[in-house]
This record gives C-alpha cells, structure tokens and sequence, in this order.
C-alpha cells in the first residue's frame, strides 16, 4: 500500500474518531449546562474533569490531522480536506464528505453549547458579585460586616 493511500486512511479514521469523540464532547457541554443551572458544584467537579479530557484527546487529533495534510503537500485546513476528498473515487468521496460535513457541523454544535455555557457562567458571576458587593444602595443586600 502506497503512502498516500496509508495517509489517507489514517485521515478519515480519524475523522471517523473526532466523530464519535465530539458527540460525547458535547453531550458533556450539555450536562454541563445543566448542572450549572441546578448549581451542581460537586458534579459539575467530576464532568469537568471528564470535559479535560477530552478536549485534550479532540486537540491531539486535531493536531495529528494537521501532520497528515502536511504531509500530503496540503494545507491543514478545509481546503486541504477538499483536496484529498477530491483525489478519491466517487463513492468514498461522497462517504467522506458527508463525515466530514457531519463534522463541521457538530464542532459547530459544541461550539454554540460552549458559548452558552460561557454566557451562563457569566450571568450567575454576575448576579453572585451582585449580591455580594451591591453597587446601588437602592439594592438590597444584609450587612456582611
């Protein structure tokens, strides 16, 4: 088997890989919401360690994808995915493209989930530095003193 086609294999298996990694990615992001909103600390401990890891192993393979397009001459990027899409027969290419849309998709998912989270996060920041250090005294807040 040549290089290329070695090269080419290891892309989509992990293409295949970030698929299944990513699904749980943001399934994590959701539980994550979710304990945020019940204010779950404890859990929310646990999930993020779990959340750690695999943001760890999405990045290594991000990174191994990068490697392997290089390697093929390409640019590490959409274009570069489109090149080696393109140099394959129909029927794998067409069985590619459509994990690699799914993909797209699904890191545009987890990204949607994160940014929630983020504004979540913020808000009960907010209301939390708001009850302990009003700003107004037209806010009610007990003497901590």
């Amino acid at each position: 088997m040549s290089q290329i086609k070695q090269t080419i294999q290891l892309l989509v298996a992990g293409i295949k890989e970030d698929l299944t990694h990513f699904q749980r990615y943001h399934q994590l992001l959701i539980e994550q919401q979710s304990l945020m909103q019940q204010h779950n600390s404890e859990q929310l401990m646990l999930l993020n360690k779990r959340h750690e890891k695999y943001h760890h192993a999405l990045l290594q393979q991000s990174n191994k994808r990068k490697k392997l397009l290089l390697e093929l001459g390409l640019s590490a990027d959409d274009a570069g995915m489109d090149a080696v899409i393109s140099a394959l027969s129909a029927k794998p290419a067409a069985q590619v493209q459509q994990m690699w849309h799914a993909l797209k998709n699904l890191v545009a998912q987890c990204q949607q989930q994160n940014q929630r989270n983020g504004e979540l996060l913020a808000s009960q920041q907010q209301l939390l530095n708001k009850m302990l250090r009003p700003d107004s005294q037209n806010e009610y807040c007990p003497n901590l003193a």
